[in-house]
């Protein structure tokens, strides 16, 4: 008999996948604290699985990471406990403000006259 120990947080159908296969699962639910770690661990994996998989320019796995942590922002807003829409208005109220990232700006020095020159 072969065992793999994960410890690592799921999606919810993860399990039924894997016993559909033949496979057995050994499964806990997290409190809240433990959920909270395991989503900001999750957000760095996939993080790094993009970055990875972009740079190996393999695009559908690179946009599959990007779904995984759309998701995982998703379970954090709920974490936090507003609703989505809340992080949404946000969202737009940055993009209006501040704007996107479309114009690939890099902001190389901000330079600041010296008050005390003026005076």
């Amino acid at each position: 008999m072969n065992v793999l120990h994960y410890d690592k947080l799921v999606r919810d159908h993860a399990p039924e996948l894997l016993e559909k296969a033949g496979k057995k699962c050994v499964v806990e639910t997290m409190d809240d604290e433990t959920y909270y770690e395991k989503l900001i661990e999750k957000l760095g994996d996939e993080t790094e699985n993009f970055v990875r998989e972009f740079s190996e320019k393999d695009d559908e796995k690179a946009l599959r990471s990007l779904a995984d942590m759309e998701e995982i922002i998703h379970a954090l807003v709920d974490v936090i406990g507003l609703p989505y829409e809340s992080f949404e208005r946000i969202l737009d109220a940055k993009r209006t403000g501040q704007g996107t990232f479309s114009k690939k700006l890099l902001l190389k020095e901000v330079i600041e006259e010296d008050k005390s020159e003026e005076e």
